[in-house]
Protein backbone atom coordinates (compact mmCIF):
# COMPACT_ATOMS: atom_id res chain seq x y z
CA UNK A 1 0.00 0.00 0.00
CA UNK A 2 1.36 3.39 -0.79
CA UNK A 3 2.17 5.87 1.70
CA UNK A 4 -0.52 7.90 0.29
CA UNK A 5 -3.22 5.53 0.46
CA UNK A 6 -2.06 5.01 3.93
CA UNK A 7 -2.56 8.46 4.93
CA UNK A 8 -6.53 8.73 4.04
CA UNK A 9 -6.59 4.79 5.83
CA UNK A 10 -5.54 6.56 8.85
CA UNK A 11 -7.54 9.72 8.34
CA UNK A 12 -10.76 7.74 7.54
CA UNK A 13 -10.03 5.39 10.74
CA UNK A 14 -9.61 8.53 13.19
CA UNK A 15 -12.55 10.10 11.36
CA UNK A 16 -14.90 6.42 12.30
CA UNK A 17 -13.37 6.65 15.27
CA UNK A 18 -15.06 10.40 15.94
CA UNK A 19 -18.58 9.77 14.93
CA UNK A 20 -19.56 7.47 17.91
CA UNK A 21 -18.27 10.07 20.09
CA UNK A 22 -20.25 13.26 18.23
CA UNK A 23 -23.23 11.18 19.29
CA UNK A 24 -22.83 9.81 22.98
CA UNK A 25 -20.44 12.35 24.37
CA UNK A 26 -20.96 12.47 28.52
CA UNK A 27 -24.01 10.44 27.96
CA UNK A 28 -23.59 8.56 31.48
CA UNK A 29 -23.65 5.29 29.98
CA UNK A 30 -22.69 3.26 31.99
CA UNK A 31 -24.51 -0.49 31.81
CA UNK A 32 -22.34 -3.31 32.27
CA UNK A 33 -19.92 -3.51 34.38
CA UNK A 34 -17.29 -0.55 35.93
CA UNK A 35 -15.00 -1.90 33.63
CA UNK A 36 -16.28 -1.79 30.93
CA UNK A 37 -17.84 1.20 31.49
CA UNK A 38 -14.65 3.32 32.29
CA UNK A 39 -13.12 1.28 29.17
CA UNK A 40 -15.57 2.59 26.99
CA UNK A 41 -16.34 6.27 28.75
CA UNK A 42 -13.06 8.03 26.98
CA UNK A 43 -14.14 6.91 23.11
CA UNK A 44 -17.98 8.32 23.84
CA UNK A 45 -16.46 11.55 23.63
CA UNK A 46 -14.33 13.05 21.27
CA UNK A 47 -13.00 16.02 23.55
CA UNK A 48 -11.59 13.08 25.22
CA UNK A 49 -10.14 11.37 22.86
CA UNK A 50 -8.66 14.25 20.89
CA UNK A 51 -7.10 15.28 23.85
CA UNK A 52 -5.36 11.54 25.33
CA UNK A 53 -3.99 11.78 21.31
CA UNK A 54 -2.77 14.95 21.79
CA UNK A 55 -0.96 13.87 25.05
CA UNK A 56 0.46 11.30 23.15
CA UNK A 57 2.08 12.84 20.43
CA UNK A 58 3.16 15.92 22.91
CA UNK A 59 5.01 13.33 24.79
CA UNK A 60 7.11 12.20 21.90
CA UNK A 61 7.65 15.34 20.46
CA UNK A 62 9.10 17.07 22.98
CA UNK A 63 12.88 16.02 23.64
CA UNK A 64 13.16 17.79 27.13
CA UNK A 65 11.06 15.53 28.49
CA UNK A 66 10.59 11.74 28.84
CA UNK A 67 7.61 10.05 26.84
CA UNK A 68 6.45 7.58 29.76
CA UNK A 69 6.99 9.85 32.07
CA UNK A 70 4.48 12.72 30.29
CA UNK A 71 2.15 9.62 30.06
CA UNK A 72 2.35 8.62 33.65
CA UNK A 73 2.25 11.71 34.99
CA UNK A 74 -1.04 12.81 32.92
CA UNK A 75 -2.72 9.52 33.82
CA UNK A 76 -2.21 9.80 38.24
CA UNK A 77 -3.77 13.21 37.82
CA UNK A 78 -6.87 11.63 36.02
CA UNK A 79 -7.34 9.26 38.76
CA UNK A 80 -6.81 11.78 41.55
CA UNK A 81 -9.20 14.08 39.40
CA UNK A 82 -11.82 10.69 39.00
CA UNK A 83 -11.39 10.58 43.01
CA UNK A 84 -12.18 13.65 42.95
CA UNK A 85 -15.31 13.70 40.49
CA UNK A 86 -16.71 10.97 42.48
CA UNK A 87 -16.91 12.44 45.33
CA UNK A 88 -17.76 15.66 44.41
CA UNK A 89 -19.97 15.33 41.21
CA UNK A 90 -20.22 17.81 38.04
CA UNK A 91 -18.79 20.89 38.25
CA UNK A 92 -18.86 22.71 34.70
CA UNK A 93 -15.02 24.20 35.15
CA UNK A 94 -13.69 21.13 34.49
CA UNK A 95 -15.64 20.92 30.74
CA UNK A 96 -14.15 24.16 29.71
CA UNK A 97 -10.96 22.82 31.20
CA UNK A 98 -11.24 19.46 28.64
CA UNK A 99 -12.03 22.40 25.77
CA UNK A 100 -8.91 23.79 26.55
CA UNK A 101 -6.67 21.03 26.98
CA UNK A 102 -8.24 19.52 23.42
CA UNK A 103 -7.54 23.21 21.62
CA UNK A 104 -3.83 23.27 23.69
CA UNK A 105 -3.27 19.54 22.20
CA UNK A 106 -4.23 20.59 18.88
CA UNK A 107 -1.64 23.88 18.91
CA UNK A 108 0.89 21.59 19.96
CA UNK A 109 0.67 18.78 16.43
CA UNK A 110 -0.44 22.07 14.60
CA UNK A 111 2.77 24.14 15.85
CA UNK A 112 5.32 21.72 16.76
CA UNK A 113 5.24 23.97 19.89
CA UNK A 114 7.97 22.76 22.19
CA UNK A 115 6.53 23.81 25.49
CA UNK A 116 9.06 24.59 28.51
CA UNK A 117 9.07 21.81 31.31
CA UNK A 118 7.23 23.83 34.46
CA UNK A 119 4.56 24.69 31.69
CA UNK A 120 4.59 21.20 30.49
CA UNK A 121 4.83 19.83 33.91
CA UNK A 122 1.12 22.35 35.05
CA UNK A 123 -0.51 21.95 31.65
CA UNK A 124 -0.45 18.17 32.11
CA UNK A 125 -1.41 18.11 35.36
CA UNK A 126 -4.51 20.24 35.27
CA UNK A 127 -5.53 18.40 32.01
CA UNK A 128 -5.25 15.48 33.17
CA UNK A 129 -7.08 15.83 36.78
CA UNK A 130 -10.05 17.59 34.49
CA UNK A 131 -9.92 14.67 32.26
CA UNK A 132 -10.15 12.57 35.31
CA UNK A 133 -13.38 14.49 37.25
CA UNK A 134 -15.48 14.43 34.52
CA UNK A 135 -15.03 10.41 34.21
CA UNK A 136 -15.52 10.18 38.00
CA UNK A 137 -18.15 13.20 38.10
CA UNK A 138 -20.15 10.48 35.96
CA UNK A 139 -19.79 7.08 37.83
CA UNK A 140 -23.39 5.38 38.12
CA UNK A 141 -24.34 5.17 41.92
CA UNK A 142 -23.21 1.54 43.02
CA UNK A 143 -20.64 1.21 40.42
CA UNK A 144 -17.17 0.38 42.09
CA UNK A 145 -14.46 3.71 41.02
CA UNK A 146 -11.48 1.19 41.23
CA UNK A 147 -13.31 -0.92 38.15
CA UNK A 148 -14.43 1.91 36.47
CA UNK A 149 -11.04 3.94 37.03
CA UNK A 150 -8.97 0.84 35.46
CA UNK A 151 -11.65 0.98 32.26
CA UNK A 152 -10.94 4.03 31.77
CA UNK A 153 -7.23 4.25 32.41
CA UNK A 154 -6.21 1.67 29.74
CA UNK A 155 -8.32 3.01 27.38
CA UNK A 156 -6.60 6.48 28.07
CA UNK A 157 -3.05 4.99 27.85
CA UNK A 158 -4.21 3.14 24.66
CA UNK A 159 -5.04 6.29 23.00
CA UNK A 160 -1.83 8.06 23.97
CA UNK A 161 -0.27 5.27 22.53
CA UNK A 162 -1.80 5.58 19.16
CA UNK A 163 -0.86 9.23 19.89
CA UNK A 164 2.40 8.82 20.49
CA UNK A 165 2.48 6.56 17.37
CA UNK A 166 1.55 8.96 14.92
CA UNK A 167 3.60 11.06 16.01
CA UNK A 168 6.38 8.20 15.50
CA UNK A 169 5.37 7.19 12.11
CA UNK A 170 4.91 10.60 10.61
CA UNK A 171 7.94 10.41 8.35
CA UNK A 172 6.74 6.88 6.81
CA UNK A 173 3.58 7.96 6.29
CA UNK A 174 5.13 10.81 4.11
CA UNK A 175 2.51 12.67 6.44
CA UNK A 176 3.96 15.31 8.61
CA UNK A 177 2.21 18.19 6.98
CA UNK A 178 -1.21 16.30 7.32
CA UNK A 179 -1.00 15.79 11.46
CA UNK A 180 -0.23 19.58 11.16
CA UNK A 181 -3.15 20.12 9.43
CA UNK A 182 -4.89 17.87 11.44
CA UNK A 183 -3.98 19.71 14.57
CA UNK A 184 -5.87 22.87 12.95
CA UNK A 185 -8.48 20.45 13.02
CA UNK A 186 -8.12 19.82 16.98
CA UNK A 187 -7.47 23.43 17.62
CA UNK A 188 -10.94 24.44 16.03
CA UNK A 189 -12.87 21.55 17.63
CA UNK A 190 -11.17 23.04 20.58
CA UNK A 191 -12.61 26.58 20.21
CA UNK A 192 -16.16 25.01 19.14
CA UNK A 193 -16.17 23.39 22.52
CA UNK A 194 -15.37 26.73 24.34
CA UNK A 195 -17.55 28.10 22.33
CA UNK A 196 -20.63 25.95 23.59
CA UNK A 197 -19.49 26.57 26.72
CA UNK A 198 -17.28 23.56 27.35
Amino acid sequence: MCSKNKTRLLMLCLSLLAMPGLALAHDGLHNGSGWLAGLIHPFTGADHWLAMLAVGYWSVQQTNLRPYAVSLQFTLAMCLGASLGAAFGVVHLTEYLIAASVLCGGLVMAMAVRVPVMAGVLAISVFGAAHGYAHGAELAPGMSLLAYAAGFTLASCLLQALGAALFLARKRLASAGKLRFAGWGIVAYGIYLLGMGG
